[in-house]
């Protein structure tokens, strides 16, 4: 029998105005992160998941593009990141956005984040997106612990997920 990990603890940066919500199987701190929005509590400095509306990303890519790049750049050195959108690709094709950005170009520049910084998941709502997050967390952290001889699946969390994300 594989051994459970403890409970999964996911940490929200301070800054969020309107946090995620995760699911029973988690607990959640809420403290500054010195990057990204949210991560795995303990793996702070090697896991960061970055938040971002459509309105946020349009803007993070045209008027707030050095900054962001600049974040990024410094996420790059992290073990594992992600964008996590809360917005359809068929969102953006649809041009549901206040900007002049071609939804072509857009894309291609999330293309270009995807191949020199991070991946990038377009989730729909922030339901979605959260889900999205925690399944991440938890898969990466299970894989960690397996990595380093601990248990290879989170108890709790993986019986409460099991018939939703998280397999």
């Amino acid at each position: 029998m594989i051994a459970p990990l403890p409970r999964m603890c996911i940490v929200t940066d301070t800054r969020e105005q309107t946090p995620w919500t995760f699911s029973a199987a988690c607990d959640v701190e809420i403290r500054k992160l010195d990057y990204g929005d949210y991560s795995v509590a303990g793996y702070e400095s090697r896991w960061a998941i970055e938040r971002k509306s459509l309105a946020d990303l349009v803007g993070s890519l045209t008027a707030g593009r050095d900054r962001f790049l600049r974040e990024l750049a410094r996420l790059r050195r992290y073990e594992q990141s992600a964008i996590i959108v809360e917005a359809t690709v068929a969102d953006v094709r649809a041009h549901d956005y206040r900007s002049r950005i071609p939804p072509a170009t857009l894309m291609a520049n999330v293309a270009m984040l995807r191949s020199r910084y991070c991946p990038v998941y377009f989730e729909g709502t922030p339901a979605l997106a959260a889900l999205a997050a925690e399944d991440l967390m938890y898969r990466w952290l299970r894989d960690e612990q397996a990595m380093r001889g601990g248990a290879s699946a989170v108890g709790a969390h993986s019986q409460q997920q099991a018939s939703g994300g998280v397999q």
